[in-house]
Order: structure tokens, then sequence, then C-alpha cells
């Protein structure tokens, strides 16, 4: 409140579309740094970033070693305890470098809510219910993406843990502050129809399904002479059609796994489908869930790589590959992948 009019309409109609965390958590830190409040909030996203790129080596480790064992068996042979290690590493060079990553050393949201997204599906992972809960609390105050991790950490207890009360008091706990944040806001944006009503009128930001991000795909890749639109025209091409090629793998892995079936695929081939997930399903879930809330709203769509910025964990599937090549073709593609980005 207080601020000047934007494009005629109230100035709180376009402040209160961001959550509260990190403006308050750019307060504190200028006050006790004595920082500007840019400064406060660029601090706070390089320690951030730092702290996802540990929560992405952390999930590379789980997704490479299952109940204590290495994928092939050999959880004492220390061939095998590097491979892990340098899945970990490239796990986290890859999500630090994606396109428009650069936007965690900007005093943005993304590193912070990545941050805590990270780490709380880590919790997730390990069944740490009460640090999951408060983790995805705090994640649901920085972002309205954040709705993934709540049905994520819901659909982690019934699979797992249905019986525990603890993991249902962490289900009910995760979503409050992002829930009391959207009741008050909406109280406050009554005149502009809530807080969706704002989304609508001050960013053009409404669930429609997705026809407007076709529409905008459509003219961007076949009429429109903007070089950046067709870069991000191609990007949301490229991250839908990764998540599609992961969610659809994992999917076909457990229907062969549950129907206790061999897919063979040529002589040397074990398996067409191959759950490279393993207990970290909740991870290409979530990403799966936070891009696909972003296709199917309208919005700036130039902005999109950067909100894609959400699914990126899905890129830990592509960190055991990496670890299997020879170092010097590991070293050229990733210089390619940090280049392009």
């Amino acid at each position: 409140f207080g601020l000047d009019d934007v494009d005629g309409d109230p100035g709180h109609w376009r402040s209160l579309a961001f959550f509260p965390l990190m403006p308050y958590l750019m307060r504190g830190v200028s006050f006790v740094a004595f920082l500007p409040a840019e400064w406060a909030g660029a601090l706070i996203s390089l320690v951030a970033g730092l702290v996802f790129a540990f929560a992405a080596a952390a999930l590379a480790g789980r997704m490479a070693v299952r109940d204590g064992h290495s994928r092939d068996g050999a959880d004492r042979d220390g061939a095998a305890r590097d491979g892990v290690r340098r899945s970990m590493i490239i796990a986290a060079v890859v999500v630090t470098t994606a396109p428009m990553a650069v936007v965690k050393l900007m005093p943005y949201t993304e590193a912070l809510f990545l941050a805590l997204a990270g780490w709380g599906l880590v919790a997730i992972v390990d069944r740490r219910w009460g640090r999951a809960g408060l983790l995805i609390l705090l994640a649901g105050l920085t972002r309205s993406t954040a709705m993934g991790l709540f049905i994520v950490l819901a659909i982690a207890v019934i699979a797992g843990d249905r019986r525990n009360p603890r993991a249902w008091l962490a289900v009910a706990v995760a979503p409050i502050g992002w829930a009391v944040y959207l009741l008050w806001s909406s109280a406050q944006l009554s005149d502009a129809g809530g807080y969706f009503g704002a989304q609508a009128r001050g960013w053009n930001s409404e669930v429609d399904g997705g026809v407007a991000t076709v529409r905008w795909l459509w003219e961007s890749l076949g009429t429109s002479r903007e070089t950046g639109y067709a870069i991000s025209a191609v990007l949301i091409v490229l991250v839908a059609a990764t998540l599609a090629w992961a969610f659809t793998e994992w999917a076909l892995a457990r229907v062969a796994a549950w129907r206790g079936a061999r897919v063979i695929a040529g002589g040397n081939r074990s398996s067409a489908f191959v759950d490279r997930w393993g207990r970290c399903w909740p991870v290409l879930l979530f990403s799966c869930l936070a891009v696909g809330q972003v296709l199917v709203s309208d919005g700036l769509m130039h902005s999109r790589p950067r909100l894609f910025l959400s699914g990126v964990l899905v890129l830990l599937v592509f960190a055991p590959v990496l670890a299997r090549m020879r170092a010097f073709d590991r070293a050229w593609v990733l210089a390619a992948w940090v280049l392009g980005s």
C-alpha cells in the first residue's frame, strides 16, 4: 500500500501479487547488514542458490542409491561411490546453470523458492514429514507454485506412510501460510476481484487451459521476427518435451514393474523402460506440476523460461548419464550447456 498508481490501477493491485517471505527477508537482511534493499535481495538469492545446489546434489545421490546400495549393487566399491559423487556434483552444476538461472543472482524469488522446495523434496524422499511440512510451509509463503508441493506431499504420504499421524499433520500444516496469504490478500483486493482477479487485471495471468500458450507459440515460431520471443518459444517446447518424455518413461517403467514384465529391445539391452527416479519420483511429479501450472496459464510469455525454473529439478535425470561419460566428453557437454544457457 502507499504505492503510486500503475497504468491507472492502484499500486497494491500489482504489489500484492507477490508472496511475503522474500520481501520480509529483504527488509530484515537490509536492516541487520545495513545494505540497500536490492543488495540484500541479491545476497539472499546468492545464498539460497548455493543451498539449492546442495539440495540438487542430495537428490541426485538418492536417485543413484536405493536402500543403502548403489544401483549396480556395489556400494562398497570405490568406483561406484565415485560415480555417485560425480553424479551429485554434475546435478548441482546442471540445475544452477540452466537457462535463466542468472535470476538466482538477482532479487527474485526463484532461488529462495527452489532452496526451500529442493530440501522439502529431500525430506519427502527421506520421509522426514515434520521437516517436509515446515519447509513446504515456508515455500508456500514464497511463490504460488508451491501448490505442487502440497499435492506431492499428500500423495507421498498416501503412497508410503498413510498410517502415520505425524505425516498427515505435515500435510495439514504445509499449505497454511499459502492459504492464509491468499485469503488475506484477496480481502485487500476485493475491489479488483480478489487475488486472482488482480492477477488477471494487473499481470494478465489467469488459467485458460493453455490456449494462450499455444497461440503465442504459433505466432512466435511462425510469423514473429523477434529473436528473443523465438528463443523463449523454443525453450517452452523443449521444457514441455523433456517433462513429457521423463514422465512417460517413468510411468511405463512403473507399469512394467507392476506387471512383473521385462520389455526386451534388442539383444544387449535389458529393458526398454528403466525407472531412473526410484524413490525420488516426488521430484519428477513436482517438476511436472510446477511447469504445468505455468503452461495452462496466460501471462508474460517471454518470461516463461524464468518461471520454468520451478521445474528445473527434472534435469537430475541426465546427471547419471553425464557421470558415465569420459571426462573429455563430459567437459565439453557441460561447457556447451553453460554457454548455451
